[in-house]
């Protein structure tokens, strides 16, 4: 169970989210109830306010070696093999952002300027952005 309740865990990651420039639909409810930002070689918990919990997954060895290395800006709590986890006591910075998506495999959100948003609605895109 628990201790940190699913109502404030989804403020929180979207926060996190926001700063990890991530798409809106990366933010999930897991089966558990508790909500997370997942890709697809890893995911992110909140598990206080302000904290965060990374795990990394679905590397080779020498993959997950090398995340260790890009993502050493987090504390590690938990090497195993070829997968792992980090604590995060702070958003992300833009560099790290980019590094926490690239190895969690998160998908980055599109970002459009307002002439190529216009030329999307007229070709019928009514939410893109």
């Amino acid at each position: 169970m628990s201790t940190f309740p699913a109502s404030l865990q989804r403020p929180a990651l979207l926060e996190f989210a926001a700063a990890l420039c991530s798409r809106d639909n990366a933010l999930k409810r897991e089966e558990c109830g508790d909500w997370a930002i997942a890709g697809r070689a890893g995911h992110i918990f909140a598990y206080a306010p302000g904290r965060y919990q990374i795990f990394v997954m679905g590397w080779s060895t020498k993959g997950w070696n090398v995340a260790k290395q890009a993502l050493a800006f987090a504390r590690l709590c938990n090497d195993g093999e070829d997968q792992g986890g980090f604590f995060l006591d702070r958003l992300p910075t833009k560099a790290e952002a980019t590094a926490i998506r690239h190895w969690l495999g998160i998908p980055k959100k599109r970002t459009v300027s307002a002439d190529e948003l216009a030329r999307l609605r007229s070709q019928g895109f009514a939410k893109a952005a």
